[in-house]
C-alpha cells in the first residue's frame, strides 16, 4: 500500500501525532491537579465550618454563663436574664461606690452586652 507520502511527511505525522499525545497527557495532568487542588479546599472548608461549630459552641456556652442562662433558652429568658444583670452592674447604678466597682461594673456590662448581641443575632431577638 503506498499512501504517495515520502518520509519526510511520515516523520511530520509522527511528530504532529506525538506533540499532540503529549499535549493531551499534560492537560489531563492539570485537571487531575485542580481536582485534587478542589478536593483539599472542600476539606479545609469542611474543616473550618466544624471548627466554627465548636467555636460557635463554645461562645454560647460562654455567653449563657455570662447572662446566667441554664439549659435551653427561649428568646424571653435571654431578655429577661439581660435586663436582670443589667440592672446588677450597669456602671450609672455603681458611680457613687469608687472608681474600682465603676470600672468593674463596667467591664462586666460590656460582656453582657456582647453576650445580649450573640443570642440577639442567633435567635433574631
Amino acid at each position: 500500500m503506498n499512501f504517495g507520502l515520502g518520509i519526510s511527511e511520515i516523520i511530520i505525522i509522527i511528530i504532529v501525532l506525538s506533540a499532540f499525545l503529549i499535549f493531551k497527557k499534560s492537560k489531563g495532568k492539570k485537571n487531575q491537579f485542580k481536582e485534587g487542588k478542589q478536593n483539599n479546599r472542600s476539606e479545609e472548608q469542611k474543616e473550618k465550618k466544624q471548627e466554627n461549630k465548636r467555636n460557635s459552641s463554645e461562645k454560647e456556652s460562654y455567653y449563657a454563663v455570662v447572662l446566667g442562662l441554664k439549659g435551653e433558652v427561649n428568646k424571653e429568658e435571654i431578655k429577661r436574664a439581660y435586663r436582670k444583670k443589667m440592672n446588677e452592674y450597669h456602671p450609672d447604678k455603681v458611680n457613687k461606690l469608687g472608681q474600682k466597682l465603676k470600672k468593674l461594673a463596667l467591664e462586666e456590662s460590656q460582656k453582657i452586652n456582647e453576650a445580649y448581641e450573640y443570642f440577639k443575632e442567633k435567635y433574631d431577638i
